[in-house]
């Protein structure tokens, strides 16, 4: 594992490289920015180059001893926590602050790497505080958040703040058909559904799952529109048995309507993300623009309510209802 193996992210990464090398590597980084876009890996990249022997080098050599032991996850100055059943609590953080207040064993460094830091409870982050308060000089801390409003202030003013940016088409794309082999369309398709993250691409590449929720979602849209909307009870309830789908189907509804406005407005398939669904757009083109945007708004409104937690079968019964009434 090394940098190049990192899709996107060559700001940052050139970033950290110079920080490594010149010798300038700040005590305490957050990295932030949407989840599966890359943070967790760049971070493990720059703690093993950060504890690597070879540090005049501008990645991790590999071959060292402590990349060895790195790679084996047995590096004795490494230190990664994770929350456990969706949290992370006061008593980790504890034993973070014994462990640390002994010198490096086999680096001149100690790296603690702590992931979906935000599930840190108010205690354990008033814990982190007095670490960040007086941290040994060989420390290195790393917190990875996908959600950093839920940590404290006091916490974030401390931290030197890596903002993660999602990965962009071209890039994803290249590396989906050039290192995952998958054909170009199916490529683009993914690219788009993924929304820039590489976590995601990876589980819409094992998952025909997801294909088929798209085309349920697609089925039910057409129903509505031509006056089969009863079948919202039936389907619906398939929409909402997690948030993580109830997610992909608001999802798969915009970047459909998405494609539906671009046809409309050019009678082209060149820009349209689900190609393969031409003649469906088509037919349901006799939607007007306006309709469009009003059905978007309540997609909105409905991502919104589930994050309030809303009952998402209601939600999703009256989203769909809608879809028709606009019709």
């Amino acid at each position: 594992m090394n940098y190049q193996d990192i899709i996107g992210h060559k700001i940052e990464i050139e970033s950290l490289q110079r920080a490594v090398k010149k010798g300038h590597i700040s005590h305490f980084y957050l990295f932030e920015g949407e989840k599966g876009i890359g943070k967790m890996t760049t971070a493990k990249v720059f703690a093993k180059h950060i504890l690597c022997r070879s540090q005049n080098s501008e990645s991790p050599c590999g071959v060292c001893a402590s990349c060895r032991k790195f790679e084996s996850g047995s590096h004795p100055d490494y230190i990664e926590i994770a929350p456990t059943n969706g949290i992370i609590r006061k008593n980790e953080i504890d034993n973070i602050k014994k462990q640390i207040s002994f010198s490096p064993f086999e680096s001149a460094r100690k790296v603690i790497l702590i992931d979906d830091a935000d599930k840190m409870n108010k205690e354990s982050q008033n814990a982190l505080l007095k670490i960040l308060e007086e941290p040994p000089s060989y420390i290195n801390l790393i917190l990875i958040s996908s959600n950093t409003k839920l940590l404290l202030n006091t916490i974030l003013s401390r931290a030197e703040k890596i903002h993660f940016k999602p990965i962009n088409a071209s890039d994803m794309v290249n590396f989906l058909t050039n290192k995952e082999n998958i054909a170009l369309d199916r490529a683009k398709l993914i690219s788009d559904y993924s929304q820039g993250s590489i976590g995601k691409a990876f589980d819409l590449i094992k998952s025909e799952e997801f294909i088929l929720l798209r085309d349920d979602v697609l089925k039910l849209v057409d129903y509505c529109i031509f006056g089969r909307d009863y079948m919202v009870f039936e389907m619906s309830e398939n929409f909402t048995k997690n948030k993580e789908i109830s997610e992909n189907v608001l999802l798969i509804l915009l970047l459909y309507l998405r494609d539906l406005f671009i046809y409309k407005s050019t009678q082209s398939e060149l820009f349209l993300i689900n190609k393969d669904k031409i003649e469906l757009i088509k037919k349901h083109s006799i939607l007007e623009f306006d309709k469009i945007n009003d059905i978007i708004e309540k997609i909105y409104y409905t991502k919104e309510s589930i994050d309030l937690n809303v009952n998402k079968e209601l939600l999703f019964e009256a989203l769909f209802f809608s879809i028709q009434e606009e019709y």
